[in-house]
Order: C-alpha cells, then sequence, then structure tokens
C-alpha cells in the first residue's frame, strides 16, 4: 500500500477523526430532570475536537419546543433553529459546555430541552474530515463566492443559516438537478425548514469541491452583504474498496432514489447498515423526515419514530423504511418517502459495526432479578433474552432492536413471533433497560452488537435455494440461529459444518441437511440458506443472531469430553462469564450457566435454552478455570458445541 494510502485509511480528521463512528456521531435520548448541570454523556469530544448538537422533544404535554441547533463554533449560547427561519438567538439557558465526552444541559422553560419528565433525543455531530464541518462567514455580496472549509473531501450535502436575519436554510445536495441556465452553472436547491419541493434558486454552484464551497448568485440567504452565516457540511463517502471495507471514510453517504409508488419500494445500497436516516421528496411539498436506530427503526414494524426536522411535531409511529445490511428499503407507498416517480436525496450515518470490542463487559451483561424492572446496563442493547428461573412456558423470551420493542420469541418454543402491545423488551432506552417479562426471579442477558462479536439480521424469504443474506459480523460466523418468525418453525442452528443443522428448541443431534444453509460455508458478508420455509420461505418472514470468535472476548468452538474432567481453553485471562453447551453426537439439551448465577467449583445452577423447567441448583457439570471453563465427570462423555463469553 503507498504512503498516500497509507494516510487516508488513518486520516485524523479535522482534530484526529477515529476509525469508529462512535467517536464522532452519537443519538442519546434523555428524560428531562428540570434541574440544572445535567451532564449528557455520549462519548463525543466536543471540547477538543468541536462539533454540532442538536436536540429535540420527542413526547410529552406542554411545550413542543423547535429544533435546536448550538454548535462550538458559534459557542454554547448561540441557537438557531431547523424548523425556522428565525435569526440566531442568545441565551444561557441551555447549555452550560461542550465537553470531552459530550454536554452539559439546565432547565430551559423557554425552549424546554430539559424539562422533568418529558422525553429527549440529541445527535451529535462531531468535526472530523471525510464526516461533518462547521464554517462560520460574512457575507460579501459577490456572485460566485468560493469558501474554504475543512471537510477532506466534497461535500454532499450543505445546510446555510443566516444568523442575523430573518432567512431560510438553504440546503444543497449532490444529487439535486443541475441548473445549466447559468455559468457556471447551478444546483438546484432545498429549504430545511419548509417543505417546497426543490427549485432553481442559485443559491449554489452545481460543483463543489474537496477545499471550498461554492455559492451561485449572492441572496439574503446565503451571501448579503455584512450578513454573519452558519455552514454545516456533510460528506459524502463512497467506498470503492481501495482502503477496506471498513476505512473510516465510509461512515457517510448522501445519495437519491426514485420512488415506485409501492409497499415494496426501491432498495438502495450503501454498502453497509445505517443507524441514522433523514430525506426529504424533491419533487413535492413533503416534510423531511428523520429515523433512527436509538428511537427506534426496526425492520418491519409500524414503531418506527420519525421526527421531521422542519416542524415542531412530537414523535410520530410509522413504517417508512427497513433497514437492511447493505443499506435500506423503502417501504410504504406515498409523498413522504415513495411517491411514484418522485426523486428523494437522503443522507446516511452509518451504524457502529465498524471496531470490535475491546473488552466483554463492553457487550455483555448477566443480571439477575426478582421481578422485571429498569436497570442500568452500560452500553446500548440490541439483543435481549430472559428466562423465568421457577420456570416458564416462554423462557428463553427473546427481543432485539431491529424487531422492535414489541416483538419477542422464545428459544424454547417453535411458535411464530408473538407482540407484546407493553413492549417485551424497551430498546429505546440509552444506557438502561427497561423489560416487562415477568414479576418472577429471572435472569437476564443483554448483548450489543459489535464487529467480530454478535450481529443481527432481519430478512424475509425468497424460496430460492442458494440465497445469500448479507451481514455486518465482518468476519465469517460460527455459530448462527435463524427463526421463521411469520410461522410456526424450529429455530434453525448452523455450528460450524454447512451441511448440518440443529434445532434450538429440541435437543435433537446434529443432523445432515442441506435444507439450512445449502451445503455453503458463511463468509464474512453473507450467509447462504436453502430454500425451505425453516430458514427462506417465499414471503415470510426471519431473525438471524450470528456468532462469533473474538479473542477476549468471546469463544464460539467444539469440545470432546470423556472421563473426570476436560479443560476448554477460550483464550480468556478470568474465566467466563457465561457457557452454552449442547451435545451434538446424540441428543442432548442446551445447557446455560452464568457467573452471576454461580461458575464454582461446586453445584452451577443451569437452565435450558431449549426446554422451560424450572432452574436446576444441584448439579455440578462446569467448574471455572482462568482461560475458559472445565467440564466435571458428572457431564454426559460425548462431542459438544459450545459458547462461551469471558
Amino acid at each position: 500500500m503507498s504512503s498516500a494510502k497509507k494516510m487516508l485509511l488513518s486520516a485524523a480528521g479535522v482534530g484526529g477523526a477515529g476509525l469508529d463512528i462512535a467517536e464522532v456521531f452519537s443519538t442519546y435520548l434523555y428524560t428531562g430532570d428540570g434541574s440544572n448541570g445535567t451532564a449528557i454523556v455520549n462519548g463525543i469530544d466536543l471540547s477538543g475536537e468541536g462539533g454540532l448538537v442538536w436536540r429535540k422533544k420527542r413526547a410529552g404535554s406542554g411545550t413542543v419546543p423547535d429544533h435546536t441547533w448550538v454548535d462550538t463554533e458559534r459557542g454554547r449560547t448561540k441557537f438557531v433553529f431547523s424548523n425556522s427561519t428565525a435569526a440566531e438567538v442568545t441565551s444561557s439557558n441551555s447549555i452550560t459546555s461542550f465537553n470531552n465526552n459530550g454536554f452539559t444541559i439546565v432547565d430551559n422553560n423557554s425552549y424546554g430541552q430539559n424539562l422533568s419528565s418529558e422525553t429527549y433525543a440529541s445527535w451529535t455531530f462531531r468535526k472530523a474530515e471525510k464526516f461533518f464541518d462547521i464554517v462560520t462567514y460574512t457575507g460579501n455580496g459577490v456572485h460566485f463566492r468560493e469558501i474554504p472549509h475543512n471537510l477532506g473531501s466534497t461535500p454532499g450535502l450543505i445546510m446555510i443559516k443566516c444568523l442575523n436575519s430573518v432567512e431560510s436554510w438553504m440546503v444543497y445536495h449532490k444529487d439535486l438537478a443541475e441548473d445549466t441556465g447559468t455559468t457556471p452553472s447551478s444546483a438546484y436547491s432545498l429549504s430545511l425548514n419548509g417543505t417546497s419541493a426543490a427549485s432553481t434558486l442559485t443559491r449554489f454552484q452545481y460543483s463543489q469541491s474537496d477545499t471550498v464551497f461554492k455559492l451561485a448568485y449572492q441572496s439574503s440567504q446565503t451571501n448579503a452583504n455584512n450578513n454573519t452565516y452558519v455552514a454545516y457540511l456533510f460528506a459524502h463517502n463512497n467506498n470503492d474498496g481501495e482502503f477496506g471495507p471498513d476505512s473510516d471514510q465510509d461512515i457517510i453517504k448522501c445519495g437519491s432514489y426514485t420512488g415506485n409508488g409501492s409497499t415494496n419500494g426501491p432498495v438502495v445500497t450503501l454498502g453497509w447498515e445505517p443507524q441514522w436516516l433523514m430525506y426529504k421528496n424533491t419533487n413535492g411539498t413533503d416534510s423531511w423526515q428523520m429515523v433512527d436506530t436509538m428511537r427506534g427503526m426496526p425492520f418491519d414494524s409500524n414503531t418506527m419514530r420519525i421526527l421531521k426536522p422542519n416542524t415542531t411535531a412530537l414523535e410520530a409511529s410509522n413504517n417508512p423504511v427497513a433497514p437492511t445490511a447493505t443499506g435500506f428499503q423503502v417501504k410504504n407507498a406515498g409523498g413522504g418517502n415513495n411517491d411514484n416517480g418522485s426523486t428523494y436525496v437522503y443522507m446516511a450515518i452509518r451504524a457502529p459495526m465498524i471496531t470490535p470490542p475491546k473488552a466483554a463487559t463492553d457487550v455483555f451483561l448477566a443480571t439477575a432479578a426478582a421481578s422485571f424492572n429498569a436497570f442500568d446496563v452500560g452500553f446500548t442493547t440490541d439483543l435481549y433474552t430472559a428466562a423465568i428461573r421457577g420456570g416458564n412456558s416462554l423462557n428463553f423470551l427473546t427481543s432485539d432492536r431491529l424487531r422492535g420493542d414489541t416483538k419477542y420469541l422464545s428459544t424454547s418454543m417453535n411458535a411464530a413471533e408473538g407482540t407484546d402491545s407493553g413492549g417485551a423488551a424497551n430498546f429505546d432506552l440509552q444506557n438502561s433497560f427497561d423489560q416487562g417479562y415477568s414479576s418472577s426471579a429471572q435472569i437476564r442477558y443483554n448483548f450489543k452488537r459489535a464487529k467480530n462479536y454478535i450481529d443481527v439480521v432481519a430478512y424475509n424469504g425468497n424460496g430460492t435455494a442458494g440465497r445469500t443474506v448479507a451481514h455486518s459480523l465482518g468476519v465469517a460466523p460460527e455459530m448462527m440461529w435463524v427463526k421463521r418468525r411469520s410461522g410456526v418453525d424450529n429455530w434453525t442452528v448452523y455450528a460450524g459444518d454447512a451441511t448440518d443443522v440443529l434445532r434450538l428448541n429440541t435437543s435433537d443431534a446434529t443432523a445432515d441437511a442441506s435444507i439450512g444453509w445449502n451445503d455453503t460455508a458463511p463468509t464474512a458478508s453473507v450467509f447462504t440458506v436453502g430454500s425451505h420455509n425453516l430458514v427462506n420461505g417465499s414471503g415470510q418472514t426471519y431473525i438471524a443472531y450470528l456468532f462469533a470468535t473474538l479473542a477476549g472476548v468471546s469463544k464460539v468452538g467444539s469440545v470432546s469430553h470423556s472421563g473426570s474432567s476436560t479443560d476448554v481453553n477460550c483464550g480468556f485471562s478470568n474465566g467466563a462469564r457465561f457457557v452454552m453447551l449442547k451435545r451434538t453426537d446424540a441428543a442432548g439439551d442446551w445447557y446455560v450457566w452464568d457467573s452471576v448465577r454461580g461458575i464454582i467449583a461446586g453445584n452451577d445452577p443451569y437452565l435450558l435454552l431449549n426446554l422451560a423447567p424450572a432452574e436446576v441448583t444441584n448439579t455440578d457439570y462446569i467448574d471455572p478455570l482462568s482461560s475458559g471453563f472445565t467440564i466435571t465427570g458428572d457431564f454426559a462423555d460425548g462431542d459438544y458445541i459450545f459458547y462461551a463469553i469471558a
């Protein structure tokens, strides 16, 4: 690799962008507490690197505030509002400080962004090359002005607001039409605070560059003499593989699609799964729409939560798009996102499946409780499963963020997906988690999706043998659980041999069958399924959980056990917090142990993934081992697969 390419791979950005999207972008949800000095800790270094904080009330009674934008270039007391033409407002009653890990807010009745018991969303964009930049400037009234920026790439989207006058926001998008009636040619424009279709306002030149953004004819919205302005620049990175599939430049994309007026709308390929998406119909008078995975962006549920940057409206629920491992598919027919023949422009930000976790505690937590409640996890939960220790027909109840917080399956049942209107597991929280499974004593496992560790994939079946399904795990999965959501069928498990299948909800031994994986091993980007209803029935819906070995964090493997004991080396240094064992050469249950209930040199309580009896507490089947775990002589001899977390 050339030195130039290496430099791009490790580009420092405007202040040092890392390879992880979590360093430069955050969606953070919070409930107002009405107090002064509430710290929002989202991991974004605003004090050192600079950036933008965008906030909006989501739900509640009383004041319905604007979308407030505060940035480090103008200072913490300066506001503009994406839904308003109003000039910049100065107030000390909102953000009291930009911090190296987020920002601090106060109670603010005027702008209503920390009122007690009200719910809010915040989106933080850190300045970084090939991601985001902020430029402030004073207008000079000159046509075709060029203004320097530090984005390090050609902007895909530019938003400009006049600060000292009542003016509309002007928006440039790389896919808006070209107006050749000017020299140089200009681009059609949109208004962020309005619903109007794109028009030939000649506010921007059609051709932009990686060092300057180019205005067209001077106007009061973008370049009136002596007016002051702020410009927010967002990159478009179209990684062609030259720098590898996970290079840090490919975390944001700006593009367009043409609606077809169908509930089976156009498929948009980004090359990765989005966590945040904003889009606008350029041909019609429709609002901008914005969705994200933290508030709710499920694959096929009407619980997707939408905010509109151009209005003060509170959150609404719908199902406009379905995120996929490689982009998104437009769902609903209509002008808001899929009017037949209309062009829609979008900006998408990549999901945080970019860097592997450094420690198992960053991505896995086991907790035991006497009843359901909200509890601190310490990371964003993407996959959740729980069992009643006294036994329950739904053990292990399993939910995931990609299906939405009302959907559940049970690993011990072949039943179709169930819906709990009260929320089987509340994914609409930040670093805490609220689950409503039962008032009985239970064990709960929280997982965060992460590269090389665990991924979750939702897909629709097409009935074609040899069909490939994209994933974001980053390595070939070593174990996969697949369940048909739309009907009664067994869970189908891949455990390292593409010619065999296991059933998660039964004790069956491994069986030779091509119906699962079409005798094709998964790769670092796709897994292959057959045509059977178990994994790929036409018109059916599916969920897949993918697991891999990550050094020092997790281990998927197999082991032959016989005699008094068998040490299982997982490469850990302080033993395992979670162990699953399943016999494959003969019938055997899916055993689960964890350190919360006890992995000790004595009796270790276990539960079963495939059955729902009460927890068994009077057996000593495994013992602790610093590098993993030990299978004792009390356990049946045989061949096993296992999954362990450090």
